[in-house]
């Protein structure tokens, strides 16, 4: 045969636990919105159209189209244990090639984005991002989201008052943001939007309709208590009130 398909598998280590990804709480999209840095656009990317890294990192603006508000996923680039970055014109599965419908928002961000590039997202010297080049790329934001959002701590007060000189390093005192947590973010909102599952699953490029409902079936116990919620506090706050409201006075009729 002329490929292995066990390249394609992925072992999980003995006793790993699965990463906890959850999806950005509105203020902490508005984070993303509101701070300037070169991996705000990796941010904004992923959360409004659900892209992984590699497909981000192999994105050209020719996979762009922005009148159409699509991009197209084609190819991904792929990470050696090293880090090493390897281009392949073909995703993981069948599914992750697809075309992606952006939201407007998106579109006009992107619009603003320099051009200067094949690559949607390059490195700092022009070229493909190494795996090293993400983290260091992704840790200086999440240092600079933490300096403005965090809150300080009192070893953090110390450090300020200290007259040591150097770089006072701050802890971290804001949620460990992930970019799995931008990508499901976006199927969040996908949900909020009322995008039906299937729909959402070609847009994420789930292999299996399976995983985007298992999503979609965690949003909806969410929402559902807190629509609950809503109605407790709604019923809380009509203090000596037996009956509900009738809408005219032709309605009150006694049966």
């Amino acid at each position: 045969i002329p490929a292995n398909p066990a390249e394609q598998v992925e072992l999980t280590a003995v006793g790993r636990k699965e990463e906890h990804r959850r999806a950005l709480t509105a203020e902490e999209q508005q984070w993303i919105w509101d701070t300037p840095h070169r991996a705000q656009s990796v941010a904004v990317i992923m959360m409004l159209s659900g892209l992984r890294r590699g497909e981000l990192a192999a994105l050209t603006w020719a996979d762009v189209d922005l009148e159409a508000r699509t991009i197209t996923v084609n190819k991904v680039m792929e990470y050696d244990s090293s880090g090493v970055p390897s281009l392949r014109h073909v995703t993981k599965t069948a599914a992750g090639m697809r075309t992606v419908d952006i939201p407007q928002r998106l579109a006009d961000y992107m619009a603003e984005l320099p051009r200067d590039n094949l690559l949607v997202i390059p490195s700092a010297h022009g070229g493909v991002m190494t795996d090293s080049a993400w983290k260091k790329l992704w840790s200086s934001y999440m240092r600079l989201l933490n300096e403005k959002y965090g809150t300080r701590t009192p070893a953090d007060l110390e450090r300020r008052r200290s007259g040591k000189p150097g770089p006072k390093r701050l802890d971290r005192t804001i949620p460990n943001i992930t970019m799995h947590w931008l990508r499901h973010t976006f199927c969040t909102l996908l949900y909020l939007a009322g995008v039906d599952v299937v729909q959402a699953c070609a847009q994420m490029g789930h292999a299996d309709v399976s995983t985007t409902l298992r999503i979609y079936t965690h949003l909806d116990a969410i929402h559902k208590r807190k629509s609950v919620d809503k109605l407790d506090a709604y019923l809380s706050g009509q203090p000596g009130e037996k009956e509900m409201p009738c809408k005219s006075n032709a309605s009150q009729k006694t049966v």
